[in-house]
């Protein structure tokens, strides 16, 4: 299953015609992520989402060709490479193959991520990339992969050491891609996950805009988790990144259980 272009195709018009200036003047470097997903995501049974906070340098070597691909409303051609072609070519996107080759050095996240998945997939808790079968690389190819923010925050923007020609114009931007890029309306429509797992505890109630949703207050645990359902028995479960849970006394296999548990 790629993506839905009848979606994205209006949503990139509809986040340029007002982003246009802002993006051009805060000299923000990089692409506007767009959700994605893994080659046998469409096969998957459950299909599983995995939101995190932003994504560092996404696409940053495409933003010429975006901005001018963007100016004459040629968005089927920005949206091509989001289809695997060519983004994958970027050194930084995750796959399959990337996650191979990384191994135990893939990050807290994306262990987590892929540890959290086998699990749910297969009942069986793997520690490290080493214990994997084929079958297993094979599964984690049904991930989906989101974001809660399309464009960088501040503080990611810090870590790179990349400062804003304008800061009001970066705002702005910022303001708009909250209005018209995250939302996870769009990852329903686009993709129909099953479940989706948020892991970047944050206050950012607009990203349920236009989504019927029930929280489960019972499920409740401050700063860890908060789930939601939505239509059709569809679930959100809401945590912080692995990172902070780890600080706050989990080890990763509790935590992978603890997510994991979430699902009952």
């Amino acid at each position: 299953m790629g993506i839905n272009h009848t979606i994205f195709h209006s949503v990139i018009r509809g986040f340029w015609k007002e982003a246009k200036e802002q993006y051009i003047y805060s000299g923000y470097p990089h692409c506007p992520f767009l959700p994605y997903t893994f080659g046998r995501y469409g096969l998957a049974s459950p299909k599983i989402f995995y939101i995190g906070q932003d994504t560092y340098w996404w696409c940053d070597k495409y933003l010429p060709d975006m901005i001018r691909q963007f100016n004459i409303e040629d968005y089927d051609s920005f949206l091509g490479m989001y289809d695997k072609t060519e983004i994958i070519d970027d050194e930084g996107i995750v796959t399959v193959p990337r996650l191979r080759q990384w191994g135990n050095g893939a990050g807290i996240f994306w262990s987590v991520v892929q540890s959290l998945h086998l699990l749910i997939r297969t009942g069986v808790y793997h520690s490290h990339t080493d214990d994997y079968t084929e079958n297993d690389f094979e599964i984690l190819e049904e991930i989906g992969y989101g974001n809660l923010q399309a464009i960088e925050q501040r503080s990611s923007l810090r870590n790179e050491g990349i400062s804003m020609k304008d800061k009001t114009a970066y705002s702005k931007l910022k303001s708009i891609s909250e209005q018209k890029l995250d939302k996870l309306k769009f990852i329903l429509e686009a993709y129909n996950p099953d479940i989706i797992f948020v892991l970047a505890w944050k206050d950012y109630d607009s990203w349920f805009e236009g989504v019927e949703n029930k929280w489960l207050e019972e499920l409740y645990i401050d700063g860890e988790r908060a789930v939601y359902r939505l239509n059709n028995g569809k679930k959100v479960i809401w945590s912080a990144h692995p990172r902070r849970m780890l600080l706050r006394g989990y080890n990763k296999k509790e935590l992978v259980h603890f997510l994991a548990d979430s699902l009952k």
